[in-house]
């Protein structure tokens, strides 16, 4: 079984934020979704929940970024 670097985590992390971030600015709050930031990073759902815990995770975690 192949092991997980923090390299890589860090790197997914990264992707999902910059899927947020474009979300964001083309469909904008109310439209940002856990799914529609899935898609837009090519990746599955649950990601969002491993990385960030929650949808408002992920937004907190967008918005300390852009910050």
């Amino acid at each position: 079984m192949a092991r997980v670097t923090s390299e890589r985590v860090e790197q997914t992390k990264r992707e999902l934020l910059e899927a947020a971030r474009l979300v964001l600015t083309r469909d904008g709050f109310a439209s940002l979704s856990t799914r529609r930031v899935a898609e837009a990073a090519g990746t599955q759902m649950s990601q969002i929940q491993y990385h960030f815990g929650s949808k408002e995770g992920m937004i907190l975690a967008l918005f300390e970024d852009m910050n």
